[in-house]
């Protein structure tokens, strides 16, 4: 299995302005390492994070169509996954695997509902993450608060069991979202700071990921590391890091 830990990689979270790149973002060295591992003609599937929005999934499913052809990663079909086609034990007809961006407890419940952490493990293929499904892929899932009074919900209800595809906790989007205020708290310093005791968690800024194969994770471009309450620079752009040494 070859995972992407992706944070936004079709430009930069939250911008009003359209990214200098068609496709997906090229930074990094990502279409060099997908690339390598990319099937032709592949089939993929692409997971809600919210599977009662329809309209919402049918959009977000054309998009990546058109991000797939424009980044020259051939395919014969795209798929949704939500209440209306959930697998059941057709998993491997797939080559890819897309996880969408949304809220994560959300995703979460309904990967579980449709027995995903247990049918993935035998999946021989691509799993891309974005944002929340990168925070998904994790064998305990980091819930970071992010909707108004889920600063409420007790510390150890945060952590959520998750497909088990990687160790690597994921925090995505930190140059958008690093001064966000959630309940009156500062997002990192007063709520993820004090849930990282015992964590290392991997925080990722757009255009970044983490490549992990053979169960070997890789950081690849500006990404930082909170562990024990503090917070530093694990790797800079263009530049990349082996996390085996962390987890």
């Amino acid at each position: 299995m070859h995972v992407f830990l992706t944070s936004s990689p079709f430009g930069d979270y939250r911008s009003t302005q359209p990214a200098d790149f068609s496709g997906w973002n090229p930074a990094n060295l990502f279409m060099e390492n997908i690339k390598k591992c990319w099937i032709p003609n592949a089939n993929i599937l692409y997971v809600a994070a919210d599977p009662n929005n329809y309209e919402l999934n049918d959009q977000i499913s054309r998009d990546f169509q058109t991000k797939f052809k424009e980044s020259e990663l051939s395919f014969d079909c795209l798929e949704v996954c939500d209440y209306r086609y959930q697998i059941h034990g057709d998993l491997q007809f797939y080559d890819v695997i897309v996880l969408g961006g949304g809220h994560v407890p959300t995703q979460n419940r309904f990967l579980h509902e449709i027995n995903l952490p247990e049918e993935i493990q035998s999946f021989k293929g691509i799993v891309i993450g974005i944002s929340a499904g990168s925070m998904n892929c994790a064998r305990i899932v980091y819930a970071q608060p992010e909707e108004w009074g889920e600063t409420n919900i007790p510390h150890e209800k945060r952590f959520l069991p998750g497909l088990n595809v990687c160790e690597v906790n994921v925090l995505p989007h930190y140059n958008a979202v690093k001064n966000d205020i959630i309940d009156g708290y500062r997002l990192f310093e007063d709520v993820t700071f004090a849930d990282s005791y015992g964590k290392h968690f991997i925080v990722l800024e757009d255009g970044s990921y983490i490549y992990v194969k053979e169960n070997s994770p890789v950081l690849f471009g500006k990404g930082y590391l909170i562990h024990d309450g503090q917070m530093h620079v694990l790797c800079e752009k263009n530049q990349y890091y082996n996390l085996e040494v962390l987890l």
